[in-house]
């Protein structure tokens, strides 16, 4: 589940793909509770949720997104809250 989609140099993982397509239907809550319950024991999820949240705040177009479900979730993780 955490291995590259083709094993495609710099492809994003299976469940990052799925954790993005959730939190831009506007579901982060549910994009969160996939990291809360990864079986990866080398995962922080604290660090990779806020790191995510942090990257795609700092989009420029991000902007276009803030009225997504779950957009304020994004933003207040990002700011570190």
């Amino acid at each position: 589940m955490w291995e590259p989609r083709q094993n495609r140099q710099g492809a994003l993982s299976t469940t990052m793909q799925i954790m993005l397509d959730l939190i831009f239907m506007g579901h982060a809550d549910q994009a969160l509770m996939l990291l809360l319950n990864s079986t990866n024991s080398h995962l922080d999820v604290t660090l990779c949720w806020s790191e995510l949240c942090a990257i795609l705040v700092a989009n420029s177009n991000w902007k276009m997104h803030g009225m997504l479900p779950g957009a304020a979730q994004i933003e207040k993780q990002a700011a570190g809250a």
